[in-house]
Protein backbone atom coordinates (compact mmCIF):
# COMPACT_ATOMS: atom_id res chain seq x y z
CA UNK A 1 0.00 0.00 0.00
CA UNK A 2 1.52 3.29 -1.15
CA UNK A 3 1.17 6.32 1.15
CA UNK A 4 1.50 8.57 -1.89
CA UNK A 5 -1.34 6.84 -3.74
CA UNK A 6 -3.50 6.78 -0.63
CA UNK A 7 -3.00 10.52 -0.07
CA UNK A 8 -3.62 11.33 -3.71
CA UNK A 9 -6.73 9.17 -3.79
CA UNK A 10 -8.26 10.80 -0.73
CA UNK A 11 -7.16 14.38 -1.39
CA UNK A 12 -8.01 14.40 -5.09
CA UNK A 13 -11.31 12.68 -4.39
CA UNK A 14 -12.16 15.30 -1.75
CA UNK A 15 -10.97 18.07 -4.10
CA UNK A 16 -13.14 16.86 -7.00
CA UNK A 17 -16.15 16.43 -4.72
CA UNK A 18 -15.67 19.90 -3.24
CA UNK A 19 -15.26 21.34 -6.74
CA UNK A 20 -18.44 19.68 -7.98
CA UNK A 21 -20.45 20.83 -4.96
CA UNK A 22 -19.03 24.36 -5.14
CA UNK A 23 -19.58 24.55 -8.88
CA UNK A 24 -23.15 23.26 -8.59
CA UNK A 25 -23.96 25.72 -5.82
CA UNK A 26 -22.38 28.56 -7.78
CA UNK A 27 -24.42 27.57 -10.84
CA UNK A 28 -27.71 27.44 -8.89
CA UNK A 29 -27.08 30.69 -7.02
CA UNK A 30 -25.96 32.52 -10.15
CA UNK A 31 -29.03 31.29 -12.01
CA UNK A 32 -31.31 32.52 -9.24
CA UNK A 33 -29.55 35.88 -9.18
CA UNK A 34 -29.85 36.30 -12.96
CA UNK A 35 -33.55 35.35 -12.74
CA UNK A 36 -34.05 38.09 -10.14
CA UNK A 37 -32.21 40.57 -12.35
CA UNK A 38 -34.46 39.69 -15.31
CA UNK A 39 -37.55 40.18 -13.10
CA UNK A 40 -36.17 43.58 -12.07
CA UNK A 41 -35.57 44.48 -15.68
CA UNK A 42 -39.12 43.37 -16.57
CA UNK A 43 -40.49 45.56 -13.76
CA UNK A 44 -38.56 48.67 -14.74
CA UNK A 45 -39.38 48.24 -18.42
CA UNK A 46 -43.12 47.93 -17.63
CA UNK A 47 -43.07 51.28 -15.80
CA UNK A 48 -41.22 52.93 -18.66
CA UNK A 49 -44.44 53.16 -20.73
CA UNK A 50 -47.03 55.91 -20.45
CA UNK A 51 -50.61 54.54 -20.26
CA UNK A 52 -52.34 57.91 -19.72
CA UNK A 53 -52.85 58.74 -23.40
CA UNK A 54 -56.00 58.03 -25.36
CA UNK A 55 -54.16 55.67 -27.68
CA UNK A 56 -51.03 53.84 -26.48
CA UNK A 57 -49.78 52.83 -29.93
CA UNK A 58 -46.80 55.25 -29.83
CA UNK A 59 -45.17 53.00 -27.21
CA UNK A 60 -44.39 50.45 -29.90
CA UNK A 61 -41.23 52.15 -31.19
CA UNK A 62 -39.91 52.43 -27.65
CA UNK A 63 -40.56 48.71 -27.07
CA UNK A 64 -38.67 47.87 -30.22
CA UNK A 65 -35.80 50.06 -29.09
CA UNK A 66 -35.68 48.30 -25.68
CA UNK A 67 -36.22 44.87 -27.16
CA UNK A 68 -34.54 44.70 -30.59
CA UNK A 69 -34.61 40.87 -30.47
CA UNK A 70 -38.35 40.90 -29.62
CA UNK A 71 -37.86 38.96 -26.42
CA UNK A 72 -40.80 40.73 -24.82
CA UNK A 73 -44.56 40.77 -25.53
CA UNK A 74 -46.71 43.77 -24.51
CA UNK A 75 -50.50 43.90 -23.97
CA UNK A 76 -52.50 46.97 -22.82
CA UNK A 77 -56.18 46.75 -21.85
CA UNK A 78 -58.75 49.28 -20.62
CA UNK A 79 -60.93 48.94 -17.53
CA UNK A 80 -63.43 46.78 -19.46
CA UNK A 81 -60.74 44.38 -20.60
CA UNK A 82 -60.75 45.64 -24.17
CA UNK A 83 -57.39 45.22 -25.84
CA UNK A 84 -55.91 48.61 -26.60
CA UNK A 85 -52.48 47.53 -27.78
CA UNK A 86 -50.62 44.26 -28.52
CA UNK A 87 -47.03 43.98 -29.72
CA UNK A 88 -46.39 41.85 -32.81
CA UNK A 89 -46.44 38.14 -31.96
CA UNK A 90 -47.79 38.76 -28.46
CA UNK A 91 -49.80 35.79 -27.09
CA UNK A 92 -53.33 36.07 -25.67
CA UNK A 93 -52.43 36.38 -22.01
CA UNK A 94 -55.20 35.82 -19.48
CA UNK A 95 -56.46 39.00 -17.84
CA UNK A 96 -55.00 39.45 -14.37
CA UNK A 97 -56.55 41.82 -11.87
CA UNK A 98 -53.63 41.78 -9.39
CA UNK A 99 -50.49 43.77 -9.97
CA UNK A 100 -47.21 41.89 -9.84
CA UNK A 101 -45.42 38.87 -11.29
CA UNK A 102 -47.08 35.68 -12.48
CA UNK A 103 -46.40 32.70 -14.75
CA UNK A 104 -48.52 31.74 -17.72
CA UNK A 105 -48.52 28.38 -19.48
CA UNK A 106 -49.84 28.82 -23.03
CA UNK A 107 -49.82 26.61 -26.13
CA UNK A 108 -47.01 28.80 -27.47
CA UNK A 109 -44.92 28.10 -24.37
CA UNK A 110 -44.33 29.32 -20.83
CA UNK A 111 -44.15 33.06 -20.12
CA UNK A 112 -43.05 35.20 -17.23
CA UNK A 113 -45.58 38.07 -16.88
CA UNK A 114 -45.53 41.38 -14.98
CA UNK A 115 -48.89 43.12 -14.65
CA UNK A 116 -49.12 46.89 -14.02
CA UNK A 117 -52.47 48.42 -13.03
CA UNK A 118 -53.01 52.20 -13.39
CA UNK A 119 -56.15 54.38 -13.87
CA UNK A 120 -58.30 51.32 -14.62
CA UNK A 121 -55.96 50.15 -17.35
CA UNK A 122 -53.65 47.11 -17.20
CA UNK A 123 -50.29 46.63 -18.85
CA UNK A 124 -48.89 43.13 -19.16
CA UNK A 125 -45.26 42.77 -20.15
CA UNK A 126 -44.26 39.15 -20.74
CA UNK A 127 -41.03 37.30 -21.53
CA UNK A 128 -40.62 33.76 -22.79
CA UNK A 129 -39.42 31.37 -20.05
CA UNK A 130 -37.06 29.56 -22.42
CA UNK A 131 -35.32 32.84 -23.24
CA UNK A 132 -34.92 33.61 -19.54
CA UNK A 133 -33.57 30.10 -18.87
CA UNK A 134 -31.00 30.43 -21.63
CA UNK A 135 -29.79 33.79 -20.33
CA UNK A 136 -29.69 32.51 -16.72
CA UNK A 137 -27.89 29.28 -17.71
CA UNK A 138 -25.28 31.11 -19.76
CA UNK A 139 -24.60 33.59 -16.97
CA UNK A 140 -24.46 30.83 -14.33
CA UNK A 141 -22.11 28.78 -16.48
CA UNK A 142 -19.74 31.70 -16.86
CA UNK A 143 -19.87 32.29 -13.09
CA UNK A 144 -19.09 28.63 -12.20
CA UNK A 145 -16.53 28.03 -14.95
CA UNK A 146 -13.55 29.34 -12.86
CA UNK A 147 -14.41 26.83 -10.13
CA UNK A 148 -14.30 23.90 -12.56
CA UNK A 149 -11.07 25.17 -14.07
CA UNK A 150 -9.55 25.56 -10.60
CA UNK A 151 -10.10 21.89 -9.67
CA UNK A 152 -7.50 20.40 -12.10
CA UNK A 153 -5.05 23.17 -11.20
CA UNK A 154 -5.42 22.36 -7.50
CA UNK A 155 -5.06 18.67 -8.38
CA UNK A 156 -1.69 19.33 -10.03
CA UNK A 157 -0.58 21.44 -7.06
CA UNK A 158 -1.69 18.68 -4.65
CA UNK A 159 0.25 16.06 -6.64
CA UNK A 160 3.36 18.25 -6.56
CA UNK A 161 2.99 19.11 -2.85
CA UNK A 162 2.61 15.46 -1.81
CA UNK A 163 5.63 14.46 -3.86
CA UNK A 164 7.71 17.22 -2.34
CA UNK A 165 6.51 16.44 1.20
CA UNK A 166 7.46 12.77 0.81
CA UNK A 167 10.92 13.69 -0.42
CA UNK A 168 12.38 13.15 3.06
CA UNK A 169 10.85 9.68 3.17
CA UNK A 170 12.32 8.81 -0.21
CA UNK A 171 15.73 10.01 0.96
CA UNK A 172 15.46 7.81 4.04
CA UNK A 173 14.50 4.82 1.89
CA UNK A 174 17.45 5.52 -0.41
CA UNK A 175 19.78 5.79 2.59
CA UNK A 176 18.67 2.31 3.71
CA UNK A 177 18.67 0.66 0.26
CA UNK A 178 22.18 1.94 -0.58
CA UNK A 179 23.73 0.33 2.48
CA UNK A 180 25.50 -2.98 2.65
CA UNK A 181 25.11 -5.50 5.45
CA UNK A 182 28.17 -4.18 7.29
CA UNK A 183 26.99 -0.56 7.52
CA UNK A 184 25.06 -0.12 10.78
CA UNK A 185 25.64 3.62 11.17
CA UNK A 186 22.57 5.65 12.26
CA UNK A 187 20.30 6.97 9.55
CA UNK A 188 20.46 10.77 9.05
CA UNK A 189 17.66 12.65 10.83
CA UNK A 190 17.97 15.82 8.71
CA UNK A 191 14.98 16.58 6.46
CA UNK A 192 13.06 13.65 7.91
CA UNK A 193 9.31 14.42 8.12
CA UNK A 194 8.08 14.89 11.66
CA UNK A 195 5.55 12.06 11.25
CA UNK A 196 8.22 9.40 10.59
CA UNK A 197 10.95 10.88 12.81
CA UNK A 198 10.03 8.52 15.71
CA UNK A 199 10.23 5.55 13.32
CA UNK A 200 13.68 6.60 12.09
CA UNK A 201 14.81 7.16 15.69
CA UNK A 202 13.65 3.66 16.65
CA UNK A 203 15.41 2.23 13.59
CA UNK A 204 18.62 3.96 14.68
CA UNK A 205 18.22 2.52 18.17
CA UNK A 206 17.67 -0.92 16.63
CA UNK A 207 20.77 -0.52 14.44
CA UNK A 208 22.75 0.44 17.53
CA UNK A 209 21.56 -2.63 19.44
CA UNK A 210 22.19 -4.81 16.41
CA UNK A 211 25.70 -3.43 16.08
CA UNK A 212 26.41 -4.17 19.72
CA UNK A 213 25.01 -7.69 19.34
CA UNK A 214 27.10 -8.37 16.23
CA UNK A 215 30.22 -7.00 17.90
CA UNK A 216 29.57 -9.17 20.96
CA UNK A 217 29.05 -12.18 18.67
CA UNK A 218 32.31 -11.45 16.89
CA UNK A 219 34.17 -11.25 20.19
CA UNK A 220 32.48 -14.46 21.31
CA UNK A 221 33.47 -16.33 18.14
CA UNK A 222 37.02 -14.99 18.40
CA UNK A 223 37.30 -15.97 22.07
CA UNK A 224 35.73 -19.37 21.40
CA UNK A 225 38.14 -20.06 18.56
CA UNK A 226 41.04 -19.07 20.80
CA UNK A 227 39.85 -21.24 23.69
CA UNK A 228 39.17 -24.27 21.47
CA UNK A 229 42.51 -24.04 19.70
CA UNK A 230 44.53 -24.90 22.81
CA UNK A 231 42.64 -28.05 23.95
CA UNK A 232 42.36 -29.32 20.37
CA UNK A 233 46.10 -28.86 19.86
CA UNK A 234 46.71 -30.66 23.16
CA UNK A 235 44.45 -33.53 22.10
CA UNK A 236 46.28 -33.82 18.81
CA UNK A 237 49.65 -33.95 20.58
CA UNK A 238 48.41 -36.51 23.13
CA UNK A 239 47.00 -38.77 20.42
CA UNK A 240 50.31 -38.54 18.53
CA UNK A 241 52.28 -39.43 21.68
CA UNK A 242 49.89 -42.27 22.44
CA UNK A 243 50.71 -43.89 19.10
CA UNK A 244 54.43 -43.92 19.96
CA UNK A 245 54.10 -45.44 23.44
CA UNK A 246 55.01 -49.14 23.61
CA UNK A 247 54.74 -49.72 27.37
CA UNK A 248 51.22 -50.70 28.42
CA UNK A 249 51.33 -48.77 31.70
CA UNK A 250 52.45 -45.60 29.91
CA UNK A 251 49.82 -46.24 27.29
CA UNK A 252 47.07 -46.35 29.93
CA UNK A 253 48.38 -43.19 31.55
CA UNK A 254 48.48 -41.33 28.22
CA UNK A 255 45.03 -42.69 27.38
CA UNK A 256 43.60 -41.37 30.67
CA UNK A 257 45.13 -37.95 29.96
CA UNK A 258 43.62 -38.02 26.45
CA UNK A 259 40.20 -38.89 27.84
CA UNK A 260 40.44 -36.08 30.38
CA UNK A 261 41.32 -33.66 27.58
CA UNK A 262 38.35 -34.88 25.56
CA UNK A 263 36.09 -34.30 28.56
CA UNK A 264 37.41 -30.77 28.97
CA UNK A 265 36.91 -30.00 25.26
CA UNK A 266 33.46 -31.56 25.36
CA UNK A 267 32.53 -29.47 28.39
CA UNK A 268 33.79 -26.33 26.67
CA UNK A 269 31.79 -27.09 23.53
CA UNK A 270 28.71 -27.84 25.64
CA UNK A 271 29.00 -24.47 27.41
CA UNK A 272 29.54 -22.69 24.10
CA UNK A 273 26.44 -24.31 22.63
CA UNK A 274 24.45 -23.51 25.74
CA UNK A 275 25.46 -19.86 25.58
CA UNK A 276 24.71 -19.70 21.84
CA UNK A 277 21.26 -21.19 22.43
CA UNK A 278 20.50 -18.65 25.13
CA UNK A 279 21.59 -15.74 22.98
CA UNK A 280 19.48 -17.08 20.09
CA UNK A 281 16.45 -17.32 22.41
CA UNK A 282 16.88 -13.75 23.67
CA UNK A 283 14.54 -12.15 21.15
CA UNK A 284 12.06 -15.00 20.69
CA UNK A 285 11.59 -16.74 24.05
CA UNK A 286 8.05 -16.48 25.36
CA UNK A 287 7.57 -14.85 28.76
CA UNK A 288 5.63 -16.77 31.36
CA UNK A 289 5.11 -16.83 35.11
CA UNK A 290 7.81 -19.12 36.51
CA UNK A 291 7.35 -20.51 40.02
CA UNK A 292 10.82 -20.23 41.56
CA UNK A 293 10.28 -22.86 44.25
CA UNK A 294 9.23 -25.53 41.77
CA UNK A 295 12.09 -24.68 39.39
CA UNK A 296 14.71 -24.84 42.18
CA UNK A 297 13.41 -28.27 43.24
CA UNK A 298 13.85 -29.51 39.67
CA UNK A 299 17.40 -28.15 39.47
CA UNK A 300 18.40 -29.78 42.77
CA UNK A 301 16.84 -33.06 41.68
CA UNK A 302 18.92 -33.09 38.49
CA UNK A 303 22.18 -32.31 40.33
CA UNK A 304 21.56 -34.58 43.33
CA UNK A 305 23.71 -37.42 41.86
CA UNK A 306 26.77 -35.13 41.80
CA UNK A 307 26.16 -34.16 45.45
CA UNK A 308 25.78 -37.81 46.46
CA UNK A 309 28.98 -38.80 44.64
CA UNK A 310 30.96 -36.18 46.59
CA UNK A 311 29.10 -36.68 49.85
CA UNK A 312 27.89 -33.06 49.88
CA UNK A 313 24.88 -32.05 51.98
CA UNK A 314 22.66 -30.30 49.37
CA UNK A 315 19.63 -28.51 50.85
CA UNK A 316 16.82 -26.19 49.76
CA UNK A 317 15.46 -23.66 52.27
CA UNK A 318 12.12 -21.93 51.74
CA UNK A 319 8.68 -21.80 53.33
CA UNK A 320 5.34 -22.38 51.66
CA UNK A 321 4.73 -18.70 50.92
CA UNK A 322 8.17 -18.29 49.34
CA UNK A 323 7.72 -21.45 47.26
CA UNK A 324 4.72 -19.83 45.53
CA UNK A 325 6.68 -16.73 44.48
CA UNK A 326 7.08 -16.36 40.72
CA UNK A 327 8.77 -14.09 38.20
CA UNK A 328 7.99 -13.30 34.57
CA UNK A 329 10.61 -14.80 32.32
CA UNK A 330 11.97 -17.62 30.20
CA UNK A 331 11.70 -20.83 32.19
CA UNK A 332 14.45 -22.66 30.31
CA UNK A 333 16.86 -19.72 30.68
CA UNK A 334 16.21 -19.49 34.43
CA UNK A 335 16.83 -23.24 34.71
CA UNK A 336 20.25 -22.72 33.10
CA UNK A 337 20.97 -19.84 35.49
CA UNK A 338 20.21 -21.79 38.69
CA UNK A 339 21.76 -25.04 37.42
CA UNK A 340 25.04 -23.27 36.65
CA UNK A 341 25.22 -21.67 40.10
CA UNK A 342 24.40 -24.91 41.95
CA UNK A 343 26.73 -27.01 39.77
CA UNK A 344 29.59 -24.55 40.32
CA UNK A 345 29.01 -24.71 44.08
CA UNK A 346 29.02 -28.55 44.02
CA UNK A 347 32.17 -28.73 41.88
CA UNK A 348 34.26 -26.37 43.99
CA UNK A 349 33.01 -27.61 47.38
CA UNK A 350 35.24 -30.35 48.82
CA UNK A 351 33.85 -33.78 49.61
CA UNK A 352 31.66 -33.83 52.73
CA UNK A 353 30.90 -30.10 52.42
CA UNK A 354 27.65 -28.11 52.38
CA UNK A 355 25.68 -26.41 49.61
CA UNK A 356 22.54 -24.54 50.68
CA UNK A 357 20.00 -22.97 48.31
CA UNK A 358 17.65 -20.38 49.83
CA UNK A 359 14.57 -18.71 48.36
CA UNK A 360 13.47 -15.73 50.44
CA UNK A 361 11.99 -12.24 50.19
CA UNK A 362 14.12 -9.13 50.56
CA UNK A 363 13.26 -5.40 50.86
CA UNK A 364 13.91 -5.02 47.12
CA UNK A 365 12.21 -8.14 45.79
CA UNK A 366 12.81 -11.90 45.73
CA UNK A 367 16.26 -13.37 46.38
CA UNK A 368 17.76 -16.74 45.53
CA UNK A 369 21.04 -17.56 47.29
CA UNK A 370 23.40 -20.45 46.60
CA UNK A 371 25.97 -20.77 49.45
CA UNK A 372 28.77 -23.34 49.68
CA UNK A 373 31.57 -24.30 52.03
CA UNK A 374 34.25 -24.23 49.35
CA UNK A 375 37.46 -22.19 49.16
CA UNK A 376 35.78 -18.94 48.03
CA UNK A 377 37.23 -16.46 45.53
CA UNK A 378 39.85 -13.74 46.09
CA UNK A 379 38.12 -10.40 46.61
CA UNK A 380 39.81 -8.76 43.64
CA UNK A 381 38.47 -11.48 41.31
CA UNK A 382 34.80 -11.49 42.38
CA UNK A 383 33.85 -9.46 39.30
CA UNK A 384 36.45 -10.84 36.91
CA UNK A 385 34.96 -14.34 37.12
CA UNK A 386 31.92 -13.07 35.18
CA UNK A 387 34.13 -12.41 32.12
CA UNK A 388 33.95 -14.93 29.32
CA UNK A 389 36.61 -17.67 29.46
CA UNK A 390 38.12 -16.31 32.67
CA UNK A 391 39.35 -19.02 35.03
CA UNK A 392 41.19 -18.62 38.31
CA UNK A 393 44.70 -19.96 38.05
CA UNK A 394 45.60 -22.83 40.31
CA UNK A 395 42.12 -24.39 40.49
CA UNK A 396 42.05 -28.14 40.14
CA UNK A 397 38.51 -28.30 38.80
CA UNK A 398 37.98 -28.41 35.05
CA UNK A 399 35.94 -25.56 33.58
CA UNK A 400 35.39 -23.43 30.51
CA UNK A 401 35.07 -20.02 32.15
CA UNK A 402 31.67 -19.48 30.55
CA UNK A 403 29.22 -20.53 33.25
CA UNK A 404 29.14 -17.34 35.33
CA UNK A 405 29.20 -15.14 32.23
CA UNK A 406 26.08 -16.96 31.04
CA UNK A 407 24.49 -16.59 34.49
CA UNK A 408 24.93 -12.81 34.53
CA UNK A 409 23.64 -12.43 30.97
CA UNK A 410 20.47 -14.38 31.76
CA UNK A 411 19.97 -12.41 34.97
CA UNK A 412 20.27 -9.08 33.14
CA UNK A 413 17.72 -10.24 30.57
CA UNK A 414 15.27 -10.80 33.42
CA UNK A 415 15.94 -7.47 35.10
CA UNK A 416 17.77 -9.24 37.93
CA UNK A 417 21.20 -8.76 39.44
CA UNK A 418 23.73 -11.42 40.47
CA UNK A 419 26.48 -10.84 43.03
CA UNK A 420 29.21 -13.00 44.57
CA UNK A 421 30.46 -12.58 48.13
CA UNK A 422 32.80 -14.55 50.36
CA UNK A 423 31.13 -15.80 53.54
CA UNK A 424 32.59 -14.95 56.92
CA UNK A 425 32.30 -18.63 57.92
CA UNK A 426 34.09 -19.76 54.75
CA UNK A 427 32.87 -20.49 51.28
CA UNK A 428 31.10 -18.42 48.65
CA UNK A 429 27.55 -17.08 48.33
CA UNK A 430 25.98 -16.29 44.95
CA UNK A 431 22.89 -14.06 45.29
CA UNK A 432 20.37 -13.44 42.52
CA UNK A 433 17.90 -10.61 43.20
CA UNK A 434 14.67 -10.36 41.20
CA UNK A 435 13.22 -6.89 41.67
CA UNK A 436 9.56 -7.63 42.29
CA UNK A 437 6.93 -7.28 44.98
CA UNK A 438 7.26 -9.89 47.72
CA UNK A 439 5.48 -10.59 50.98
CA UNK A 440 7.27 -10.99 54.30
CA UNK A 441 8.19 -14.62 54.87
CA UNK A 442 7.65 -16.53 58.15
CA UNK A 443 10.23 -18.86 59.70
CA UNK A 444 11.91 -21.08 57.08
CA UNK A 445 12.33 -24.80 57.28
CA UNK A 446 14.66 -27.17 55.46
CA UNK A 447 13.12 -29.33 52.75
Amino acid sequence: MSIRRQLLRWLLGALVLAGLVTGALTFVLAREEVSEQLDSQLHHLAYAYDMSGAHPAPVLPRLRDADPEERYALLIRDEDGKLLFASPGAPELPRISVQGFSDAALPSGEWRVFTRLENGRSLQLAQRRIVRDEVAADSALYASLPVFLLVPLLGVLTFWAIGRSLGGLRETIAAVSDRDAENLAPLPMEDVPEEIAPLVAEMNALLSRLGEAIEAQRRFVSDAAHELRTPLAALQLQSFNLQRVENEADRQERLAALQAGIRRASGLVDQLLRMARQEARQGEAARERVALGELLRECLSELAPLAVRKGIDLGLFMDEADAAQSVAGDREALRVLFSNLIENALRYTPEGGLVDVRLSPSPEGTRVEVADSGPGIPEELLERVFDRFFRIEGTSEEGSGLGLSLVRRIAERHGASVRLANRSTGGLAARVLFRAEAAAAPHASKT
